[in-house]
């Protein structure tokens, strides 16, 4: 019994050790041809659209983790936004969600689940500001988001390409905002005393265009045409609480870095009182702006002094832009950082505007 169970046993064990040979073998054949190593993953590349008035996307990455968001402030009822096209009821205006970016990628739509006739609809949130429950104005959003299935992306902090294509009309004064669409990072390293921040290593390279398609330029006459009110925006939120820090809404400091500035009606909060303080960031000049928004948080928005131009390529260390606000009115360094996002607030257009973020790193260092 004891042979026949050695000879059993080697039998068992010749076919695993002729299976890991023959990998060992491929592996070692697709790294001296520049291959990925492992020939069962999925190296295919998604490009996928959401058009929900509110949808948080986690794509899978072997690097630092990004969460990007559609997020209307104030979505409007009666807006159908996931069809080929769409006319509503104030004329003059209409919204056709983008194609799928990619000839050769796989595509897939993510729409509301409120669907009627195959139109998803936004359906108002009674808790959205100032707009009366009998609201049914034009309006909607797409995201499209081009991931990687196998989370390989150029570096370890670098985000999926992502694009937005929007269109609103112009809303009240006491609530111009309908949108802030954005990528958020997501960070086991939040909240952060900001005394413990060495360095927030931030890189983008973004385009905004009139249309559907992600545009390769920016002309700003183009965008004036259109009647474009937005910015291209770094917003972070913190708090002596950490968990306020966190939160957007409960945390008692809101910075802000405009790359991007657009239109007559995009004005930061404190615009009136004149800028308090100025900084240059690797060769950019900034001047910062400070005032109360309408949830009772101290705003501090640094505006690029050539933002209405778009700083479109940018690749500096923002944390500098944190320090030295407890004279003027911002957080200590003894305060958190608990959140950052960058993304386009959205007030209004005549026509299809698409924002494009091509590249995007961020990196809290401590």
């Amino acid at each position: 019994m004891g042979l026949r169970s050695l000879v059993s046993f080697g039998f068992v064990l010749i076919p695993i050790a002729v299976t890991i040979s023959v990998l060992l073998g491929i592996q070692a054949y697709r790294e001296s041809k520049g291959l990925p190593s492992n020939p069962f993953v999925d190296n295919s590349i998604k490009s996928s659209l959401y058009c929900q008035k509110a949808f948080g996307v986690t794509p899978y990455t072997n690097g630092q983790q990004y969460t990007f968001w559609a997020w209307l402030w104030a979505p409007w009822q009666g807006s159908a936004i996931c069809r080929d096209f769409v006319r509503f009821s104030q004329p003059g205006y209409a919204f056709r969600p983008p194609t799928l970016i990619g000839q050769n990628d796989t595509g897939t739509n993510h729409c509301s689940s409120n669907v009627k006739s195959d139109v998803a609809i936004l359906y108002r949130n009674p808790n959205q500001w100032a707009l009366p429950d009998g609201y049914t104005g034009p309006g909607g959003l797409c995201m499209n988001v081009t991931t990687f299935d196998n989370g390989s992306y150029p570096t370890k902090t670098s985000a999926a390409e992502w694009s937005i294509t929007w269109q609103f009309p112009r809303g009240p004064p006491t609530q111009p905002v309908h949108a802030f669409p954005n990528i958020k990072l997501d960070s086991t390293v939040f909240p952060i005393e900001i005394s413990q921040v060495s360095a927030i290593n931030f890189e983008t390279e973004w385009y905004y265009g009139v249309g559907d398609d992600r545009p390769n330029v920016l002309n700003v006459a183009d965008l004036t045409a259109a009647q474009l009110d937005a910015n291209v925006a770094v917003d972070m939120f913190l708090d002596s609480d950490p968990k306020k820090a966190t939160d957007t809404v409960q945390a008692k400091y809101e910075v802000m870095i405009w790359l991007g500035q657009f239109g007559a009606s995009t004005q930061q909060i404190g615009l009136p009182q004149g800028a308090i303080a100025t900084q240059v960031v690797n060769g950019t000049t900034f001047s910062l702006y400070s005032g109360v928004n309408g949830l009772g948080q101290s705003v501090l928005t640094w505006v690029a002094s050539n933002a209405a131009g778009g700083v479109q390529t940018f690749n500096a260390d923002i944390g500098p832009l944190l320090q030295g606000l407890t004279g003027l009115g911002g957080p200590t360094v003894n305060d958190y950082l608990g959140y950052i996002a960058f993304g386009s607030e959205a007030l209004d257009s005549a026509s299809n505007v698409t924002f494009y973020n091509k590249v995007l790193s961020m990196d809290v260092v401590s």
